[in-house]
């Protein structure tokens, strides 16, 4: 619904990247100088012990660990690793395997598909450079970072060759979406560690960071982070594509989208698109419109104290980005939730109602020094910001500007009919 800031928009952008890298080397088994900048500057708040040092640690030898390295022929049974240096060579091979395993699964299933799939090759696209394959387990550092980094729209994947018709996932047979959700996990718990990554102490200083305030998909429910004694409370983080279906993408920050546990548990692993926030909004091409029930206008002018029984709220569409916006309401049940509002915009008709044109300017030019235009005015008396680009730093930010729109035409009618009555 609401228009989000990427990382790259951010004024301590870089700042901002350090700590994301940091936190992705300690989640990843790639070799840190694959995840690293040779100029990398550590963020100020770390302090680099041997652990958290360029070289980040190796993974802990559990039993479980030992066996998925035997597993994956990384070692054999019996072998005693002796250095650090050895442990992160296995653990950059283990995941070469792994994901090479994963390739040669989903390549089984696209060979069985009536659908072609086969510009789709994560393996190639981490482990080959030039057409040649990498050895030691190194991935291509370049291909590593945009996929940490690309967009989540349908053009940006289909571009790198990572993007899984939809229509495949929907007509795999129960026994190889089981097998397939194994396998996914297998990648989500063992390379693309999504669980260690939002587990790192960071991650709250991280989704700060973004200055998301307010749940970009509903735009209901702040998505504040606070930090107090050791306890914090901050949004989720939603997936924008699958974490299960793209488990490679689970650590990528452009599809690490902050919301509230409302619509991340509703939107879910659906596999309709809805808005992309960081690219997309409804803006006015999808509008709240606020109508009589029984049709008498006249409900729009406030002259009655309590309306919330008599008024819905309606979205009003155009055509662009259509299917997404359509998805959006429909999954996130928008209308549905927006119509237990009606309260609130029978307070903005009231509002309007006595906040007339002539009072607003009178509070103007009684309070220069507070106010430098009429919708600073606006604002103050709506409790909201009325411009596009501030409506996700309040709850309901957009329905207060859209209704308020809406009825300064509707008196806008009023006025010019009243005025051609005159005349007459």
């Amino acid at each position: 619904m609401i228009k989000i800031k990427p990382y790259t928009e951010l004024t301590n952008k870089d700042e901002f990247f350090n700590l994301y890298l940091y936190m992705v080397a300690k989640a990843v088994p790639f070799y840190p100088e694959d995840v690293f900048d040779d100029d990398y500057v550590f963020p100020s708040h770390i302090i680099q012990t041997e652990d958290d040092s360029y070289k980040i640690s190796p993974r802990n030898r559990t039993k479980e660990y030992q066996q998925l390295l035997i597993g994956n022929n990384v070692i054999s049974l019996g072998t005693k690793e002796k250095t650090n240096d050895e442990k992160q060579k296995n653990d950059a091979l283990l995941a070469h395997n792994m994901i090479y395993n994963f390739q040669n699964y989903l390549d089984s299933l696209f060979s069985a598909s009536s659908v072609n799939y086969t510009s789709f090759d994560i393996y190639s696209f981490l482990y080959k450079e030039n057409g040649r394959e990498l050895t030691g387990g190194h991935v291509n550092k370049g291909n590593l970072r945009t996929l940490l980094t690309t967009h989540m729209n349908k053009t940006a994947l289909s571009e790198l060759k990572l993007l899984i018709n939809d229509d495949f996932f929907v007509n795999l047979k129960e026994d190889q979406k089981k097998d397939l959700k194994k396998k996914s996990k297998n990648l989500l718990y063992h390379v693309f560690r999504y669980e260690a990554f939002s587990q790192n102490k960071n991650i709250s200083r991280l989704v700060e960071m973004l200055g998301v305030k307010v749940c970009p998909y509903c735009n209901r429910l702040f998505t504040t982070t606070v930090s107090k004694s050791g306890k914090t409370v901050r949004p989720q983080l939603d997936h924008y594509r699958d974490k299960s279906d793209y488990p490679f993408l689970a650590l990528s920050i452009m599809n690490l989208v902050p919301s509230c546990g409302v619509c991340n548990l509703i939107k879910s692993n659906k596999k309709d698109e809805v808005l992309y926030p960081y690219e997309e909004e409804m803006g006015d091409n999808c509008t709240f419109h606020v109508k009589p029930k029984n049709g008498d206008l006249s409900l729009l002018i406030g002259v009655q104290p309590d309306n919330k029984d008599k008024i819905e709220l309606k979205f009003k569409k155009g055509d662009e980005n259509k299917e997404r916006i359509n998805n959006s309401i429909d999954i996130f049940k928008l209308e549905e939730l927006y119509n237990t509002h009606t309260d609130i915009v029978s307070d903005l008709l009231l509002n309007r109602y006595i906040c007339t044109d002539e009072m607003i300017d009178d509070i103007l030019q009684n309070f220069p020094k507070l106010f430098q235009s009429r919708q600073e005015v606006k604002e103050i008396l709506l409790m909201s910001k009325l411009d596009k680009e501030r409506l996700g730093e309040r709850p309901l930010g957009k329905l207060i500007h859209d209704i308020s729109s809406q009825l300064d035409k509707e008196y806008a009618k009023i006025k010019l009919i009243g005025l051609l009555n005159k005349k007459e």
